[in-house]
């Protein structure tokens, strides 16, 4: 069961074959994606600072992000709550939870590279 809902949830620990195994490669992987969210919204910071705007715009734009990021993280740790509750206590719910947490990372670094890129 598990396996399958790894292969459905197209998550990156399907080599491994235990529910504990799974389950401990998720956590890895998910503070790996919290690192290049985080790494991703301090690159975007610094690409503003090189923009060459005035400091009160600068320092608007940078505000705005910092509002957005915190704003995201409410959203996706929300959302993926509520992937947990569907799951209740089955055994698939800390790997569809984690599994949550990496597509959304995924889905905000790729937003904050395309900010950055339109710069």
């Amino acid at each position: 069961m598990i396996f399958a809902l790894l292969l459905a949830l197209n998550a990156p620990c399907s080599d491994y074959s235990t529910t504990a195994e799974i389950s401990e490669c998720m956590v890895r992987h998910v503070k790996i994606k919290d690192l290049e969210v985080e790494l991703q919204r301090q690159q975007s910071l610094a690409e503003i600072d090189l923009l060459g705007l005035p400091a009160a715009q600068q320092a608007a734009l940078k505000d705005a992000l910092q509002k957005s990021q915190t704003k995201w993280l409410s959203y996706r740790d929300a959302q993926c709550e509520f992937v947990a509750i569907s799951y209740e206590n089955g055994s698939g719910r800390g790997i569809a939870v984690a599994s949550c947490l990496v597509d959304l990372n995924d889905a905000r670094i790729e937003q904050l590279r395309k900010f950055s890129k339109e710069l």
